[in-house]
């Protein structure tokens, strides 16, 4: 078994019956990755390069670069940009009129 797909079992044939049901078309990528993690019950790292190679398009268009950003802040009261507005000091203003 390749080691890229060890850690959920059958990932390369579901990603390929996923792909293919978009077509391998590459601008499908979201709904893809959507369908993925549902298949999965998460977006496993290994995807990303499995998704990129069905869909013929370069691995950093795959989204991984997004997945090895943290979800949360690393240290207490740190803030990120994906904060929510609600409590995070560097949310938006409100659009006015």
């Amino acid at each position: 078994m390749d080691a890229m797909t060890d850690a959920i079992p059958d990932l390369e044939a579901r990603v390929r019956r996923v792909v293919s049901r978009w077509g391998h078309d590459a601008t499908s990528l979201v709904q893809v990755l959507r369908e993925v993690q549902e298949d999965c019950g998460q977006l496993p790292p290994q995807a990303f390069g499995l998704i990129a190679r069905y869909l013929r398009i370069p691995y950093s268009r795959s989204g991984a670069w997004r997945a090895s950003i943290p979800s949360s802040p690393s240290s207490p009261g740190a803030s990120t940009a994906c904060s929510s507005p609600t409590t995070s000091p560097t949310a938006w203003p409100a659009a006015s009129g």
